[in-house]
């Protein structure tokens, strides 16, 4: 499935955010798929803090904001293989622990993070 942002919800904190389903039929000028809303998808997610996760800078609001983050000598967030930080239940990849990198190289330390977080939920409900 894939789904888009459309609101953060919330007033003075974060609560959740509003998505949609998009669906990836359509093929736009250059032969790759065009993303479309599929009508009547929208969903919540329930959050208490959301990351816009875009730009090839790290945040320092963002890093100032989690007290206990070990930062190395750039300035990004030390993890390790896993993304996991040395907060509990805090996991960062892309380019606040790597610095500026490519898109491929986020989307596979999403993809490590995912498989840990969900090893470690897994590991905490049994």
């Amino acid at each position: 499935m894939c789904a888009n942002p459309v609101r953060v919800l919330g007033n003075q904190e974060t609560t959740g955010v509003e998505c949609v389903k998009m669906s990836m039929c359509d093929l736009d000028d250059t032969g790759r798929p065009a993303p479309s809303i599929v009508k009547g998808s929208h969903f919540t997610i329930d959050a208490d803090i959301f990351i816009e996760a875009i730009g090839q800078d790290t945040n320092p609001l963002l890093i100032s904001e989690l007290n206990g983050i070990v930062r190395g000598k750039r300035g990004t967030i030390i993890v390790d293989e896993d993304g996991r930080t040395a907060l509990r239940h805090v996991y960062a990849g892309g380019d606040v622990a790597t610095g500026a990198a490519t898109v491929i190289l986020a989307m596979g330390a999403a993809k490590k993070a995912a498989f840990a977080i969900d090893r470690m939920l897994r590991e905490e409900c049994t």
